[in-house]
């Protein structure tokens, strides 16, 4: 095999750790039969050179290089961990994170990006300043200011300038809301105005921006480098976050990769119902279950936005119900969205808000729950054991981690519940 296929083939094998080690034993000692240069032999010393200062005793030619690439997050040392020591996981500081500094070790873990209460999203069109006063006032967590779908293109216009003025006139933060914007998407000639427009006028009082049918990374980079320049040319000191709206099959399909890229993004949520669309999904209401489909036809695709969203540090978020008439059904789809782990749903009508708020809130009998978890695991470890039992169950450091998970949501709500009295 002639080098320049070892080198190509090293590529490919570089995100297996397995094979690329194999690959590395097979062909790390690899002799060119070609003649060379005093350049080629500089260029190896050097490389050789380079090999041992990382542990790695071998001779190898420069195009053979990529096949050490790997190595240069897995020293020795790692691989030889004393059966005595303990492995701290690797924890990825999202905000200096490069391809370099992630070691993708099954030991990485990322920390939630940014905490916030968001179990009830109230939708409010731009294009309605009484609706938007309205919002304000409303037991929503999150409420988000919509330039998208809900306005008409004739309106979209007024609708911005109406999204300007309530951020700068009404006090959201005083009323323990989180406001958002779901700017026009960047398939439109409307999204760089909206980007623009509010964040140079009213960007000191935004939280997130939403941004609509993203379908790989480079979306979420695109509307990230206007705000970056605006924030710095307006002397902004709030950074404003990004959230992600899982819409398209494009989007599910690079869920994992947007969720990964270092960006600003906080959240992901589910528009379901650009996504039947898309998908040509037989639908009987937004967000709602087909008879004919045996279970629940969009768990696929909210579970694995959820396990992109814990794997990241993002928050998931789950979309519309479409008919507000019919609670009964928007609480059962709000039930299944918690059940795998998300933390709340939109809300398109404000008699859905209350309803999301029951879903996702621990009661108090949960709470007080997760308090003697974790008295009862301490009580365990002071006796040296790595397990307890409660009520008759099994409890184990996982169960500390979902009910310290619990009473951290319930301290949120009532931090909320005191900024709104």
């Amino acid at each position: 095999m002639c080098i320049q296929h070892t080198a190509q083939l090293a590529d490919s094998f570089l995100q297996t750790p397995v094979l690329a080690t194999s690959f590395l034993f097979l062909f790390g000692r690899a002799r060119p039969r070609t003649r060379f240069t005093a350049f080629h032999q500089s260029q190896r010393r050097r490389a050789t050179r380079a090999g041992r200062h990382r542990g790695w005793p071998v001779e190898f030619h420069p195009e053979q290089r990529s096949l050490f690439s790997l190595f240069q997050h897995f020293p020795p040392a790692r691989f030889a961990q004393s059966k005595k020591a303990k492995v701290k996981p690797h924890i990825i500081n999202r905000k200096a994170i490069t391809q370099e500094d992630n070691p993708k070790m099954s030991f990485t873990l990322y920390p939630l990006r940014k905490s916030r209460l968001q179990r009830s999203e109230l939708a409010v069109p731009g294009s309605n300043p009484t609706m938007i006063e309205k919002a304000l006032t409303s037991a929503a967590d999150y409420v988000f200011l919509d330039c998208e779908d809900a306005v008409a293109p004739p309106d979209k216009e007024q609708a911005r300038k109406n999204i300007i003025q309530a951020l700068n006139d009404l006090d959201w933060r005083g009323a323990g809301k989180t406001v958002s914007v779901r700017i026009n998407g960047l398939d439109t000639h409307y999204c760089y105005r909206d980007v623009v427009d509010i964040v140079e006028q009213a960007g000191s009082k935004l939280d997130t921006i939403l941004i609509p049918k993203v379908g790989v990374p480079a979306d979420v980079y695109a509307i990230e480098s206007f705000v970056s320049q605006i924030e710095e040319a307006k002397g902004l000191t709030n950074k404003i976050g990004t959230e992600a709206l899982i819409e398209t099959p494009l989007g599910m399909a690079n869920v994992e990769a947007i969720a990964a890229a270092p960006s600003r993004l906080e959240a992901m949520h589910f528009g379901v119902a650009d996504y039947a669309a898309f998908n040509k999904a037989r639908t009987v209401v937004i967000g709602g279950l087909n008879p004919d489909y045996p279970g629940d036809q969009w768990h696929f695709a909210l579970s694995r936005m959820t396990v992109a969203c814990r794997a990241y540090g993002l928050r998931p978020i789950d979309g519309p119900f479409g008919d507000f008439s019919d609670p009964a059904g928007y609480t059962a789809g709000a039930k299944r969205a918690a059940a795998l782990g998300i933390e709340g749903k939109w809300a398109i009508h404000p008699s859905q808000i209350e309803l999301a708020n029951e879903v996702f809130s621990p009661t108090a009998q949960e709470v007080s729950r997760a308090e003697r978890i974790i008295e009862a695991l301490k009580e365990a470890e002071a006796q040296g054991k790595g397990a307890a039992s409660l009520d008759g169950k099994m409890i184990d450091a996982a169960s500390e981690k979902m009910a310290r998970n619990l009473i951290a949501t319930a301290a949120a709500i009532k931090a909320s519940a005191a900024a709104r009295s």
